[in-house]
């Protein structure tokens, strides 16, 4: 099993679709949990994300905080 550690840029692509790489990042990921692989990051990550991103209703702050309340640790 192979472990992708998802650098801010990742992460940012797969909740901004501004960034015109939306639809290949989460074919990428979708790929890579089919087969079983891990995907790794790190709260530092999380904190450049929330601080990179643009804040409103449909923006990045609103889009991170629903997929980290998905999350289950």
């Amino acid at each position: 099993m192979a472990k992708y550690f998802l650098d801010a840029n990742i992460i940012l692509d797969l909740i901004d679709s501004d960034r015109g790489n939306l639809i290949t990042t989460r074919e990428f990921v979708k790929e890579v949990i089919l087969k079983g692989s891990e995907l790794c990051t790190s709260c530092d990550i999380f904190t450049t994300v929330y601080y990179v991103g643009v804040p409103g209703e449909n923006g990045i702050y609103s889009t991170l905080r629903n997929y980290v309340a998905g999350i289950h640790l």
